[in-house]
């Protein structure tokens, strides 16, 4: 597993490239696809179907338009999604962490990091 210091760059310069050059209609095609098989198959389990309503309510949803993000996740395009990633994948306005588990998490690998 790679450690945070190299990961790091990797992340930042991705992050740079879809700022700079966006996404391709294939890639939003993929993302699409992905996140509306992810939501099928959420719906088979009763836990996580009702774990996402109430997310959804909580976030100040109603029951009315809970599948609205479909028809509009469907109607989003590529010139959607690059103009706010030119705008808001700015680096002054980044907030970024790096996660770290305890020992009994990492197992055998060792944090890079001292920790207080």
């Amino acid at each position: 597993f790679p450690s945070h210091d190299k990961l790091w760059p990797v992340v930042q310069a991705m992050i740079e490239d879809v700022r700079k050059n966006g996404v391709t209609e294939a890639e939003l095609k993929q993302a699409k696809i992905t996140i509306m098989a992810d939501e099928t198959y959420a719906r088979d389990d009763s836990f996580t179907a009702m774990y996402r309503v109430g997310m959804w309510l909580t976030a100040g949803g109603t029951m009315a338009n809970f599948d609205d993000w479909r028809r509009e996740l469907a109607a989003l395009s590529v010139d959607d999604v690059n103009a706010v990633a030119k705008k808001y994948l700015v680096e002054a306005g980044r907030t970024t962490s790096v996660l770290v588990g305890n020992q009994a998490e990492l197992g055998a690998l060792k944090p890079n990091m001292p920790r207080d």
